[in-house]
């Protein structure tokens, strides 16, 4: 998937390339770093998954109490007069409990998501700008000691899958090269597949859908 992110990425990058090579269609290219909240809310906080492990015994998957989070946030892209195309990618790692567990223990969890994202600037080419578009990408939920079977005995579970999302930024030039980029977004995932040593991958029905709500503050440099 990452594979295919990318090379998406660059095929389109060099298609919007080619065709506005002259002079009207300036482009730079720029990396971002920044930090954010996100909030989810959905599936994974009220869905047990029950299935069976290879050898067909009963095996109880609990999904992470995601809640509130913060993560880094990193983007590389480039802006093709007024629009932008850009890779995302987001990490974060911590404890949290596992929804409908009767207990309150925590466990260790690990999520990150790797995206596609297209974007139209408005009030381009002013030092402010608003930057309307969406995007696809990936996400892998990661949680340990979260499938249970029939002995009580814990494994980690992996939740895998897509989502659409809705994005707004506001871009302030410090200067040419620095610029202030807070951002929102709305994920729409659905999660379709899960995976632990004892199952292998199996696909989740019906799908599990979870919505992330994330805003950030970040800095670019464009070159």
């Amino acid at each position: 998937m990452k594979k295919f992110l990318f090379t998406l990425f660059a095929a389109v990058t060099l298609l919007c390339t080619q065709a506005m090579a002259d002079e009207h269609w300036p482009k730079t290219y720029f990396i971002e770093v920044g930090w954010g909240l996100a909030y989810s809310t959905g599936d994974l906080n009220s869905t047990t998954l029950h299935t069976k492990d290879t050898l067909d015994k009963k095996l109880d998957i609990y999904m992470p109490d995601l809640g509130l989070l913060t993560a880094p946030d990193f983007t590389v892209g480039v802006n093709i007069w007024a629009f932008t195309l850009a890779v995302n990618f987001n990490y974060w790692k911590g404890n949290t409990e596992l929804s409908k567990f009767e207990n309150d223990d925590e466990v260790s969890t690990r999520m990150w998501r790797l995206g596609l994202e297209f974007t139209y600037n408005l009030l381009y080419p002013d030092n402010f700008q608003i930057g309307l578009g969406g995007g696809y990408s990936y996400t892998n939920v990661k949680t340990k000691d979260s499938a249970l079977d029939a002995h009580g005995d814990s494994m980690s579970s992996e939740i895998m899958g897509s989502g659409l999302a809705l994005v707004a930024n506001v871009r302030y030039y410090f200067t040419k090269n620095l610029v202030l980029a807070p951002t929102i977004k709305i994920f729409g995932n659905w999660f379709k597949d899960v995976y632990t040593t004892r199952s292998e991958i199996q696909d989740v029905t019906p799908y599990m859908w979870q919505t992330f709500f994330f805003a950030s503050i970040s800095f670019q440099y464009q070159f």
